[in-house]
């Protein structure tokens, strides 16, 4: 099978996910929040981090998810071509 960004998005949605949390709720700076909670967990740099923030990872997972799935009606479809 071929490679595909799937974990690389959860990762960048965990971290987003987090920091959403941690900025809403307590009011910690993005750099605070880094140091806390994402440094050591993720072990990413600051710069990683601040990019990771910018990526739409949810809109790319789901687009990523469902051409799996459309991959794999197309194989339950040729299969039970080749039953029949």
């Amino acid at each position: 099978m071929a490679y595909n960004k799937k974990n690389y998005y959860k990762t960048i949605v965990k971290i987003q996910d987090i920091t959403q949390m941690q900025y809403h709720q307590f009011g910690l700076s993005y750099k605070q929040i880094f140091h806390l909670f994402i440094e050591e967990q993720f072990n990413v740099s600051i710069r990683t981090y601040r990019t990771y923030l910018g990526v739409p990872a949810k809109r790319e997972l789901k687009k990523l998810e469902a051409a799996d799935q459309k991959e794999t009606n197309k194989i339950i479809i040729k299969l039970k071509h080749l039953q029949n």
